[in-house]
């Protein structure tokens, strides 16, 4: 592997240096990103990656909900007149 002064973006091949602020995730291995759009545009080009993003995202966030019905007997599985 390359020391950190030779270090290229793996996204827009730009010279990261030492001193410079970069971007790296698990997600995205050993690449590292001269931005945070780098990163992005990187992670947008491969599907596989980007179904592993939202995954994580909403196995974070999303939350999942049943509706529920306001008639008590379709809640059941039974009609009124069952019961008539």
């Amino acid at each position: 592997m390359a020391s950190r002064m030779e270090m290229v973006c793996s996204q827009c091949g730009r010279p990261i240096v030492r001193g410079d602020d970069y971007w790296c995730s698990d997600l995205t291995e050993d690449r590292l990103f001269c931005s945070d759009r780098c990163m992005r545009e990187f992670i947008l080009e491969d599907d596989d990656l980007v179904e592993k993003v939202l995954d994580d995202w909403m196995e974070t966030n999303a939350e999942l909900y049943e509706m529920e019905t306001d008639d008590p007997y379709d809640m059941y599985g039974v009609d009124e007149k069952d019961f008539i």
